[in-house]
């Protein structure tokens, strides 16, 4: 009986570490200028890098999704373009920002 609940047990942490190290590797960080915001509020483009490095960024604007700005919670119209931001997003076929960070 102590056998079977301690291998019950040890399964059930043994998915939820896959499950959390599965979630942890979609997720994505960029940090760039903002070269757009959708008029609606729900998309987000950002350039990363410069030269040939450069590189352009969009990510869908969800209601989930976490806006912060100087570390406290805010709406996306209070980002810019022009300002600098972080977006953590989940890479997937579409790109789902999870939190949106201005400094």
């Amino acid at each position: 009986m102590k056998r079977s609940a301690f291998l019950v047990l040890f399964l059930l942490c043994a998915s939820l570490f896959l499950v959390n190290t599965a979630y942890a590797q979609k997720m994505e960080t960029a940090t760039g200028k903002v070269v757009g915001i959708d008029s609606e509020g729900k998309g987000i483009a950002i350039t990363t890098g410069e030269g040939k490095t450069a590189m352009l960024v969009g990510a869908i604007v969800s209601p989930d999704t976490v806006v912060e700005v100087k570390g406290k919670k805010a709406n996306l119209s209070d980002i810019n373009v022009g300002d600098k931001v972080t977006i953590k997003y989940e890479k997937s076929t579409d790109l789902y920002a999870k939190k949106i960070m201005k400094r």
